[in-house]
């Protein structure tokens, strides 16, 4: 029951967020507004009412399958399919590696105890520096390969796979240390129960117990985090593909702000917010349907 609660919560929120937006969006290019606090004053020259009449026509054109047309004259719902797909490859895959590398990572701490610290250290660093510093540094090694004659990776664009290599990994960065530090707490608490204990003092190794008992435990702090790693990717998706100038989804919302485009605006926050719930509602189902134990 709590977890239906939290989860239409969420969703409740999702959706003033999201009409908040759309009058956002439809707010005129050139207003006035004058605000002061001491004393309080509020005017402008904004009509709310043609605002709010702007919204509601819009979310029941919306409702009747019309989306609304771009500037270059092509159908926003098309435009906005194909921005999505080539972002759900950088999503999909950087939460794939980022759980595998972060899994793996956190099992060879394990392996190694005396390495511990040291990884623990290097990664509290790592989950603590700007994902744009990261972008910046990791497009500034790849040039340096590029003009050295060791890497042809291209910078930018979303033509073909190769372009899709170096946005992935910027976005695996910080979600695999974060994977990673977590599952290596949790290996760390599951190893000090008692029947780890015992299964040591009667000869079983190291590696057979963490893969017979451990990792089989790990799937509830993996999708406890899973959350935290959608988070991550979503949240840090404008700024790869501006970087990169990939010409995904969060680039395309970037684009039709840019060019005061309401309607295509709506329609990627739309979708950009249903690809959270998307993946908030697999959690959801996931936990409502596999027993803790």
């Amino acid at each position: 029951m709590e977890l239906y609660k939290k989860f239409s919560k969420n969703l409740i929120i999702g959706v003033i967020i999201l009409f908040i937006i759309i009058l956002i969006a439809f707010l005129p290019e050139y207003y006035t507004l004058d605000f002061s606090l001491i004393p309080f004053s509020f005017n402008t020259d904004l009509n709310f009412q043609i605002l709010t009449q702007n919204a509601f026509q819009y979310i029941k054109n919306v409702f009747s399958g019309n989306f609304g047309t771009s500037s270059s004259g092509l159908a926003v719902e098309l435009l906005v399919y194909e921005a999505f797909m080539r972002s759900i490859y950088l999503i999909a895959f950087s939460f794939l590696i980022s759980i595998f590398l972060g899994v793996l990572l956190s099992l060879i701490t394990a392996l190694n105890k005396g390495t511990s610290k040291v990884y623990n250290f290097i990664s509290s660093i790592g989950i603590s520096i700007p994902n744009v510093f990261l972008i910046i540094s990791l497009q500034s090694l790849v040039v340096y390969l590029h003009t050295s004659g060791y890497s042809s990776l291209p910078l930018s664009g979303s033509d073909s796979y190769r372009h899709m290599i170096l946005p992935i990994i910027s976005l695996s960065i910080i979600p695999t240390v974060y994977v990673s530090k977590s599952c290596t707490k949790e290996i760390e608490n599951i190893m000090k129960k008692d029947y780890i204990k015992t299964a040591l003092s009667k000869g079983s190794s190291k590696l057979r117990i963490l893969f017979l008992h451990v990792f089989k435990n790990l799937y509830s702090e993996i999708l406890n985090s899973a959350d935290y790693i959608i988070t991550i990717i979503l949240s840090s998706l404008l700024i790869v593909e501006y970087f990169f100038s990939y010409s995904g989804l969060a680039f395309l919302i970037y684009k039709s702000f840019q060019r005061s485009e309401p309607e295509l605006l709506i329609a990627c926050s739309f979708i950009f917010a249903l690809t959270y719930y998307f993946f908030k509602l697999i959690k959801f189902f996931i936990k409502t349907r596999i027993p803790n134990n």
